[in-house]
């Protein structure tokens, strides 16, 4: 279901009919004095949202007209 578990899901909450907001998805091993480190963990970041919003719109009641808007600009 999704590429990485994440046992550390704290999720989503909605604040809006169809918008929502969270801390959700993490990356590991990033060294954030390494800008390649931190561009590759920001990418990562995003495309494991992909994975999220597909999820929670397939799956969990309410969620299922969710849009994702935007994403965290920095780790």
């Amino acid at each position: 279901m999704f590429t990485y578990e994440d046992l550390h899901l704290p999720g989503i909450r909605r604040t809006g009919k169809n918008l929502g907001g969270g801390n959700i998805g993490h990356t590991f091993g990033v060294d954030g004095t390494d800008e390649r480190s931190v561009t590759k963990a920001v990418i990562w970041g995003r495309k494991l949202l992909t994975e999220y919003e597909r999820y929670y719109k397939e799956y969990l009641k309410g969620y299922e007209k969710m849009e994702l808007v935007a994403t965290g600009s920095a780790l």
